[in-house]
């Protein structure tokens, strides 16, 4: 890479790391063309590497620039980086940015979760779950979120007590493993909707009665996917 590319290069990460205006069209833009002007120079990244191309996505994504978007999270997700790849899985179930393709969402989560990724590992147990781009596969979605879950995706550990609670996903029912589940995903954070079932159970109450069920359940879901990338989990 030539000095006056590197120069450039490091300019365009200052810039875009600096910008307080994240929707501004013409310094993303300027920042955008500096970064394909030092791909087709060199194989090397300038400034902040792999990590600046799902950043640089997400600002075109915030835009509703969706294609602009994937170009970056494809190039990132070529270089190995597993929130790229989580956000082609995604970009793929959602049909942004490129046609609606599950066989590819799936494909992209796997290589995530083979990464540790673990907002791809949840989303590839629903895949497996509902058989979307991939045959069925209860057991193979019940490994996967107690892996997330492990992993500390509350969504994984909240699921799994619904499925113990309910006799979902190839399991038996089970209410101590559901009161487990719900009071794991309650310590990472899903208080409302986990915590509401498990007091119940505790109070030999059935959970599925209460009136509030549907309630804590909104709640707590939009505010577990706020946190999430492009909109979230789609399971």
């Amino acid at each position: 890479m030539s000095p006056t590319l590197e120069a450039d290069g490091n300019v365009a990460c200052a810039i875009f790391s600096h910008l307080e205006h994240p929707r501004d069209r013409d310094a993303l833009a300027s920042v955008s063309t500096v970064f394909r002007d030092a791909e087709k120079s060199d194989a090397s990244l300038p400034g902040g590497g792999v990590s600046e191309l799902e950043k640089l996505g997400g600002e075109f994504y915030d835009e509703d620039e969706c294609e602009e978007a994937v170009y970056w999270y494809r190039k990132g997700a070529d270089r190995g980086d597993a929130d790229c790849m989580h956000l082609m899985g995604l970009s793929y179930h959602h049909g942004e940015g490129v046609d609606k393709d599950m066989r590819k969402a799936f494909e992209w989560l796997e290589k995530a979760s083979e990464l540790g990724h673990v907002g791809a590992t949840h989303d590839l147990a629903g895949h497996y779950e509902l058989g979307v781009g991939v045959d069925v596969d209860e057991a193979k979605a019940i490994e996967l979120y107690v892996k997330a879950a492990g992993m500390g995706h509350p969504a994984s550990a909240r699921h799994l007590g619904d499925c113990y609670y309910h006799e979902e996903c190839g399991v038996a029912e089970d209410i101590n493993e559901a009161l487990k589940w719900y009071r794991r995903a309650c310590e990472l954070g899903d208080s409302g909707y986990s915590e509401s079932r498990a007091d119940l159970i505790e109070e030999g109450l059935d959970p599925s009665e209460s009136d509030d069920d549907d309630d804590d359940d909104e709640q707590s879901e939009s505010e577990h996917l706020a946190t999430l990338p492009q909109g979230g989990h789609y399971f």
